[in-house]
């Protein structure tokens, strides 16, 4: 218990973005200007168990993201939806993404901005703090103004920007997100309390190396840090005809920062959908209190060709 009251406690300070291994499937929660990326409409839903039976409490993610080419602006548009729990605390950012494209004559490159809410919740009533006072009758007493004794919420504004750039073989790509620094007000017995997002900065990138016409790797990158510490995930896929493919992922740079070591195995379940499974096992002192993590992905994109066609003019002679 007291490791979940660390846990949530923490959380008022530093709020870290959603982990998610398969963040090469899952851009658009990084980076808005991936909107409507190469032209293809993409829907996409990640579940992600995290530290499965840790001190007995949830920690999960989940996200639900669309977004597709607006063909004729040269512009793509979006909706993404994370919602994080973190043992007694969940957030969830709800956000609108637009990106505007300027085609180059070796890629794509994209300037995309992000809009949204975040709504926090806390249930303190499953909170244990050292000195609180915890009757058999469910009456609650953390000793503490700042901690709420019932589940309660707040909702704040976001915002976020990103840079990206991509063709059929590779991709590059930077963003913020957290702009505002928003606040969210969480009602407690006499205070409030308040959960601070602060600024985050991204950059990824990736590149598919063909080897002939059946196989393919594929590395990638993605480096998260709030400028006061950073953290770095690497991914390598191996993709037979672009129908299976099998990775291995890592979290960490450092010996400070090493996290996690992660299998991951999808498939072209059809011409428009693609499935994606992953497991990671804890390689820091977590190791010893959890069975790792799983993560669970489907994925429906197609292409959307052309430019569209500008409608034509059709001289009425009742008018002339």
């Amino acid at each position: 218990m007291f490791v979940v009251l660390s846990f949530a406690v923490s959380s008022f300070g530093q709020i870290d973005k959603s982990q998610f291994t398969q963040f090469q499937f899952n851009k658009l929660i990084y980076n808005p200007a991936f909107a409507g990326d190469r032209n293809y409409f993409e829907a996409s839903a990640f579940h992600r168990s995290q530290w499965v039976n840790l001190s007995g409490r949830a920690f999960a993610t989940q996200s639900l993201s669309v977004h597709f080419p607006l063909v004729s602006y040269n512009s793509g548009v979006g909706i993404s939806i994370v919602n994080d729990l973190i043992g007694v605390q969940r957030s969830t950012f709800v956000m609108g993404n637009y990106a505007y494209k300027v085609p180059l004559t070796f890629a794509v490159l994209s300037v995309g901005v992000s809009v949204g809410i975040i709504q926090s919740a806390l249930d303190g009533s499953k909170l244990r703090a050292p000195d609180g006072t915890y009757e058999p009758d469910q009456s609650i007493d953390h000793s503490d103004d700042f901690l709420p004794e019932s589940l309660q919420g707040g909702i704040g504004l976001d915002a976020g920007f990103g840079i990206y750039l991509s063709n059929d073989n590779w991709y590059a790509g930077i963003s913020t997100a957290h702009i505002p620094g928003s606040t969210v007000t969480i009602k407690a017995k006499q205070g409030n309390a308040k959960l601070k997002y602060e600024r985050e900065y991204y950059a990824m990138g990736g590149y598919k190396f063909r080897l002939g016409s059946t196989f393919s790797l594929e590395p990638s990158v993605l480096f998260k840090t709030d400028m006061n510490k950073a953290q770095v995930d690497f991914s390598n896929l191996a993709y037979y005809k672009d129908n299976i493919w099998i990775g291995v992922s890592f979290r960490g740079y450092n010996k400070s920062s090493i996290d996690a070591l992660g299998l991951l195995f999808g498939f072209q379940l059809t011409q428009k959908f693609m499935v994606n499974y992953s497991y990671d096992v804890s390689t820091s002192f977590k190791n010893s209190f959890n069975d790792g993590s799983h993560e669970l992905s489907v994925l429906y994109k197609f292409k959307i060709d052309g430019k569209g066609r500008k409608g034509s003019v059709i001289y009425n002679p009742r008018f002339l």
